[in-house]
């Protein structure tokens, strides 16, 4: 702990030891540092767990770091996370610790997913999850970060397994509580309670001193109610719930609204289309930007079936050629997997088309960006008495990727993808804050991760 205290700089520069917690120090450090009589590990497996924004990346780059200094030669550490995004957090706040101190900068080399020792011959190495070579492993000490995201079930028993090869090899999983109790985090959580030699501690609602309550308070009234207590109260929860009140959704109903085919207003417009042929229908959304957010224009949706599936070619495209001449500066948006012909169609026409594809951290921002407009009122709809009943039946679901829209069995959710779709699109053409009000500006980014290039901000589809 010393070693921690006095060696280890922060991004702000401040010493580990200035920053550490009583907290941290007494339920996690102290219990990774026991060792009994006979100067073993006290622990073979701990299991910690701690609601978002209490710094299991860093206490966990400082547990590697700290091994890979003061543990012996040939150390063989391992540090897995969930993707390569999360890995490539968990190496920098290691080698941040590393290029600090002058002292430890001469004593490691830093390399793209190794940190190394030479005068001892020990490394750490940062892992993806979904790296295949996690096989054949045999570590001294093992740190899972976000164990709870973890979708491979012989991953987990790939390294498990391999903590038995020598005595005092250690594994210590650092997590974020989930949400399915069926899940490998679950298993790990129940196991680390009920055996011999493993050590448990769940934080529950504990808030670090540097998290601003304010800031808490505010998530707590943008976030779904489930996803707030497993993030921020550190509680297991079903993961999923109602996507919006009736309250709310009646907030976001404008009586004077209605459907419009056209608009002769030289106003920004989008159509979404999500593509489905039998079960799933096909549906447009087109939306335009308002002063504080998003409002609904128009919503089509068209159902087929096995026997007489949707015409695409015949009845979907036409209907998309009288929206470019109905609707000005009309930006098209969809999913060339879905409907290549149409995307190609449809740009060799002159028509503004981008690609929509389906990745995870676009649905989870897709959704964080419907349910933030939504629940500020900042989404203004007409009375579509689907699109109501579809709106008020779904649900949002947590996924190893994010947040998702889903339904229930022989529900539809069509209309909601497409509208979400729009949005998500819409928010995106914005330059600048101003353009949808400071304040619904603010409310979104608090929600909806704005990623950056070097060159600074761009939209979500990277526009």
């Amino acid at each position: 702990m010393a070693f921690r205290r006095e060696q280890l700089v922060l991004e702000d520069g401040r010493l580990f030891g200035e920053a550490v917690e009583p907290w941290q120090e007494e339920h996690i450090f102290r219990p990774l540092d026991e060792r009994d009589a006979a100067g073993h590990p006290r622990y073979r497996l701990a299991y910690i767990e701690t609601p978002r924004g209490q710094g299991k990346t860093t206490m966990a780059a400082a547990e590697a770091i700290s091994e890979l200094v003061l543990g012996g030669a040939g150390r063989r550490i391992y540090c897995f996370a969930n993707d390569e995004d999360q890995a490539g957090l968990l190496h920098e706040a290691a080698a941040g610790f590393v290029g600090r101190n002058p002292l430890l900068g001469r004593a490691l080399k830093v390399e793209r997913r190794f940190i190394r020792s030479p005068r001892t011959g020990s490394y750490l190495r940062v892992m993806a999850a979904d790296a295949a070579s996690a096989h054949g492993l045999t570590p001294d000490l093992v740190v899972f970060d976000e164990l709870h995201a973890l979708q491979r079930r012989d991953l987990w028993d790939a390294v498990y397994s391999a903590i038995v090869k020598k005595r005092d090899a250690r594994m210590i999983v650092i997590t974020t509580p989930g949400w399915r109790r069926n899940s490998i985090c679950w298993e790990v959580r129940e196991g680390a309670q009920h055996t011999e030699g493993y050590y448990f501690w769940s934080a529950g609602g504990r808030v670090a001193s540097w998290l601003d309550p304010a800031e808490l308070e505010r998530q707590r009234a943008m976030l779904p109610a489930h996803v707030f207590q497993r993030l921020h109260e550190g509680r297991w929860t079903e993961g999923e719930g109602a996507f919006i009140a009736a309250a709310d959704l009646a907030r976001c109903l404008r009586p004077d609204r209605v459907a419009r085919t056209r608009c002769d207003a030289p106003v920004a417009h989008v159509l979404a289309v999500d593509f489905g042929l039998t079960r799933d229908r096909t549906a447009i959304a087109v939306v335009h930007r308002t002063e504080q957010g998003v409002a609904l224009d128009l919503i089509r949706t068209w159902q087929g079936s096995r026997d007489a599936p949707v015409q695409i070619t015949t009845e979907v495209e036409p209907f998309i050629r009288e929206c470019l001449s109905a609707f000005p500066q009309l930006r098209i948006a969809l999913d060339p997997w879905q409907a290549q012909s149409t995307f190609e169609r449809l740009r060799a026409a002159g028509a503004d088309v981008q690609p929509y594809a389906f990745s995870g951290a676009r649905i989870d921002e897709m959704t964080r960006n419907l349910y933030a407009l939504a629940h500020s009122g900042n989404l203004e709809l007409y009375d579509d008495a689907e699109l109501m009943r579809e709106l008020l039946d779904v649900q949002v679901v947590e996924r190893g990727y994010g947040l998702r829209i889903d339904h229930h069995r022989d529900a539809h959710d069509d209309r909601v993808i497409a509208l979400a779709m729009a949005a998500h699109v819409c928010v995106g053409l914005v330059p600048d804050p101003g353009m949808v009000g400071p304040d619904a500006f603010r409310a979104l980014t608090r929600i909806l991760p704005i990623r950056r290039r070097p060159s600074g901000l761009y939209g979500p589809l990277g526009w």
